[in-house]
């Protein structure tokens, strides 16, 4: 799922203040980010997103991303498995003139069988789970036919 959502970030909003936004997720890993920035922002919009308090986007505590007409888009894998469900975009302004708006979007998959295509150790401990789970069924099944080897026959 790719969840997506915009901060507004008003014309001189100093660092105090900042502007905040939340975005709602599930529970699973975040595989892609990306936070664009439109012309005109001439690197005096500054985000940073945070998983309570703790910093994600960028990972350096007291840094935001700040940038003209680019959108940053990388791949990540950052498990989000406690609650809240959710992501705190943390913005301010420091253009005199113009509001910002940024947008944000976040990929994550909530799905163990989609989580280990980027996780490949973890696709690795999924697939024992599920081998051990079919071998207790097969041994459950092999001791019904034991236990009964003609059901049709009363």
């Amino acid at each position: 799922m790719i969840y997506s959502t915009e901060i507004l970030l008003p014309k001189l909003a100093v660092p105090n203040p900042p502007t905040r936004k939340l975005l709602k997720v599930t529970k699973g890993l975040v595989y892609k980010v990306e936070m664009q920035f439109p012309p005109g922002c001439a690197g005096l919009a500054h985000i940073g997103i945070f998983d309570g308090s703790h910093p994600c986007w960028p990972s350096s505590t007291g840094e935001t991303f700040n940038l003209d007409s680019y959108t940053i888009s990388f791949d990540d894998t950052y498990l989000k498995l406690v609650e809240p469900f959710q992501f705190e975009i943390w913005g301010y302004n420091e253009d005199e003139k113009w509001p910002h708006t940024i947008h944000v979007r976040i990929g994550l998959v909530s799905e163990e069988v989609f989580m280990a295509r980027f996780l490949p150790t973890y696709a690795w401990d999924y697939y024992l789970k599920k081998l051990k789970e079919a071998e207790a069924q097969q041994i459950k099944e092999r001791e019904e036919v034991l236990d009964n080897p003609f059901p049709w026959v009363k």
